[in-house]
């Protein structure tokens, strides 16, 4: 039974279990500008409690009028409409929260909390997914946010931690959670979905171990929003001692047997370009190995291959970048590039252009380019990754979904919103369906979007030639350093000569002797400190090298500071010449 009568402010008592926790200011204040002008126009739905009014939903409209009385243009005795209910429990709650679900959104934990109270009062996931016109699994995964700490629960109702990265830390204990942040200030990293699954899901895979599962006592962790994730150990020691032992067993007995066992350590990699094959007539091998995650490798009827020198039998010069290197400074420049490359409609439809009449002629399917994959969920993303989220949201709203796995739907849709967009199951119809109903601009942006992640540029080599990416870069005034800045990660591929040389050319160290003594470890503390934060005093020229440090293979085009040497010797030759 409902009535509905006017009272005042006065008689008017906040929520008790209010679902929604946060609030926008700006809206709030808006709402309060609005109410001082032409009234309460929507009643606030409350129960009648010891001769008052508790409310039950219409918190905002509470606090708007809370905010006129602060601010001196309206009294405790202001007009307010009310319906007043006569349920009890978990049917108030259904009320409260269907309210806020019909208009400003709640935020996923308000939501996760909500769905938790019904759930608490008997109703199953079908029950609350069906009142709140959502998905099961969306009320699945708001309910996993609920192992969420207390930091990280106000983290993401400040817009501070992304459900992508929540989503790692609700799979964890909140002592595991703490470590986490922890972790973050020890290494001053900023948080996100990259670190969350980097800290977290590097653990070693049930898949790795090479002893009985059964030994194993320790827990698991799992992601909660996925049907069939990996499982982690979560007791990596008890894993570590575990996997020690196993693979001394299994070397003790490929000794016994006679063979030779050659264990190449943990820097072993690319173990083609290290082992081959024996052939008739040679002693076969067997390698054995376990890397520093713990997986292991074994490779029996192997011989160690010898490197082939060049002329004169003098081994070649190890090049100045490695193909880590290389491949990292490829992703770094493609980023740059497409983040400006995004905007630039005319820029945009010659890359299109290129990529239809070159794409069609060598039959290469479209994807999102290789050189995005290690950096989803990065700040240098950031920007492109919420313009697919927002398209892929049409998609999905239509009954569309980008399932990891056509064939085992059961391991759960795609994440990351830009190959999401690329893999969407529903068949062509399906899709076109959506692109058609798109506004002109909409489908303006879509197709920037699309011609933007699919253009890059390859990672083996230098790339010193005027391609199309490098001309493209030039256009958009792509610059690395507008989206990058050398982190540890970045600086660790360099060894300690050049980190030195780094030091003197950014402005962190006067002169080579300077940093002479200094290890490999502290060099690459010293130059991430110095590019995150210049300290203050440091004088504007120094501080500005810097700002604008950059290797010059990351340039548009790259310099090979190889050649260029070269040709500055060739240059001072005729002058040497002369003088003699």
């Amino acid at each position: 039974m409902t009535t509905t009568e006017m009272t005042t402010y006065a008689k008017l008592l906040p929520p008790k279990n209010n679902q929604r926790k946060s609030f926008d200011k700006t809206a709030l204040e808006q709402l309060a500008a609005s109410i001082a002008s032409v009234g309460v126009t929507q009643s606030l739905t409350v129960t009648k409690e010891r001769g008052r009014f508790r409310t039950i939903a219409g918190h905002r409209r509470y606090l708007a009028i809370g905010i006129l009385i602060e601010q001196g243009k309206a009294t405790d005795s202001f007009p307010v409409p009310v319906t007043i209910r006569t349920e009890k429990g978990t049917a108030l709650e259904e009320i409260a929260l269907a309210e806020n679900a019909l208009r400003e959104n709640l935020s996923a934990i308000d939501e996760c909390e909500a769905f938790s109270r019904l759930s608490d009062g008997g109703m199953d996931l079908a029950q609350i997914a069906e009142k709140f016109g959502t998905s099961e699994m969306t009320v699945r995964r708001r309910l996993a946010l609920g192992s969420l700490s207390e930091k990280a629960r106000d983290m993401v109702r400040a817009g501070e931690m992304c459900l992508r990265e929540a989503k790692h830390l609700a799979s964890v204990s909140v002592e595991e959670q703490a470590a986490y942040f922890k972790y973050l200030d020890y290494n001053n990293r900023e948080n996100g979905e990259y670190a969350a699954r980097k800290y977290f899901f590097e653990k070693p895979t049930a898949d790795m171990a090479i002893f009985d599962l059964g030994d194993y006592t320790g827990g698991y962790l799992q992601d909660l929003f996925s049907d069939n994730a990996d499982r982690h150990f979560d007791d990596v020691d008890q894993f570590t001692a575990l996997q020690n032992a196993a693979y001394d067993e299994k070397k003790a007995a490929f000794e016994a047997d006679g063979l030779i066992v050659l264990e190449p350590g943990h820097d072993w990699y690319m173990v083609q370009d290290k082992y081959r094959k024996a052939e008739e007539g040679e002693e076969p091998t067997t390698v054995i190995m376990k890397n520093q995650h713990g997986r292991v490798t074994i490779l029996d009827g192997m011989v160690k291959a010898k490197k082939v020198s060049g002329s004169g039998g003098l081994a070649e010069p190890k090049p100045r970048y490695t193909a880590a290197q290389l491949k990292h400074a490829a992703e770094l420049r493609t980023i740059a590039v497409q983040r400006n490359l995004i905007s630039n409609r005319r820029k945009v439809l010659e890359v299109s252009v290129l990529q239809y009449m070159t794409g069609f002629q060598l039959q290469t399917p479209v994807s999102p380019s290789p050189r995005l994959a290690d950096h989803f969920g990065s700040d240098m993303l950031n920007s492109i990754e919420e313009i697919a989220a927002v398209f892929l949201t049409k998609f999905r709203d239509a009954g569309l979904s980008a399932l990891r796995c056509s064939w085992y739907p059961e391991e759960g849709e795609i994440t990351e919103p830009i190959p999401a967009l690329f893999k969407l199951t529903g068949g062509r119809e399906g899709i076109f369906k959506v692109i058609r109903s798109l506004a002109d601009e909409e489908l303006e942006g879509l197709h920037s979007l699309l011609v933007t992640v699919t253009f890059h540029q390859a990672g083996d080599g230098i790339k010193t030639e005027e391609d199309e990416h490098n001309l493209v870069a030039i256009d958009v005034n792509a610059d690395v350093r507008d989206s990058f800045v050398p982190d540890e990660t970045f600086l660790k591929r360099y060894k300690s000569d050049r980190l030195k040389e780094i030091a003197v050319e950014c402005g962190a160290a006067l002169n080579v002797e300077s940093v002479a003594k200094s290890t490999k470890g502290d060099l690459v503390a010293l130059l991430a400190g110095w590019f995150r934060a210049v300290p203050s005093d440091t004088p504007a020229t120094r501080a500005n090298m810097a700002k604008s440090w950059m290797d010059p293979i990351m340039s548009f085009p790259a310099i090979d500071p190889d050649a260029a040497s070269v040709a500055l010797a060739d240059e001072a030759t005729p002058y040497a010449e002369a003088a003699e």
